[in-house]
């Protein structure tokens, strides 16, 4: 089984992330057959796909030594667990990330790197941000602003809002890792995020 990383984050939460390596059969064999006999899993016409669904169960099983552990969704598609535990999933090119905590609302987001992300500026970057990030490390800045955003998306859980309009991330300094705010509209709530850069993949979530 391919768990690339398992961190303690503060405020007793944890972060996994895993590698996906191996065949759907072989992750098939490690959960038992009530999540195997999801509808929804079944419905799914990717390899891809069904390979995360089924990586993210094997994931979170082994961070909270639960074999019965189920991740559900909420009328938002937020995801959650019938324990008091947190949950925040997400997934990108062969890589799963999932956090989960016992005391706060918690969000996270890994991006493969993307070459063609600038194409998509418009879609969850403002002008204000564009403008503030200027030009150095911009590819880098793009990714974090991407991931950011949807870490601020999965903390709130709330599907009316968008990431153009209902998320601003703060200016920051890149380096191979940081601490920056980013702040929820229109309740002006203010969240710490922290951010990764690996030769592999961009890793954002809160704190």
């Amino acid at each position: 089984m391919a768990l690339f990383e398992l961190k303690d984050i503060e405020n007793h939460s944890q972060i996994g992330i895993w590698k996906i390596e191996e065949s759907i059969q072989e992750l098939e064999l490690v959960l038992n057959s009530s999540i195997i006999d999801n509808e929804k899993y079944k419905n799914f016409k990717s390899e891809n796909r069904k390979k995360e669904w089924l990586s993210t169960r094997v994931l979170v099983r082994q961070m909270l030594n639960d074999e019965l552990i189920g991740v559900q969704y909420d009328s938002n598609r937020k995801p959650y667990l019938k324990t008091n535990t947190k949950i925040s999933i997400s997934h990108s090119k062969g890589y799963v990330a999932v956090m989960i905590s016992d005391t706060k609302e918690i969000g996270v987001d890994i991006q493969v790197p993307k070459k063609n992300i600038a194409k998509g500026i418009s879609v969850f970057m403002s002008p204000v941000e564009l403008d503030e990030i200027g030009e150095e490390n911009y590819y880098e800045k793009l990714h974090i602003y991407w991931c950011a955003k949807e870490s601020l998306y999965k903390y709130v859980g709330d599907n009316k809002l968008n990431i153009y309009s209902h998320f601003k991330i703060n200016p920051l300094r890149v380096s191979n890792s940081g601490q920056f705010k980013g702040v929820v509209n229109p309740t002006n709530k203010v969240v710490n995020l922290k951010y990764e850069i690996t030769d592999l993949f961009y890793l954002v979530y809160t704190v």
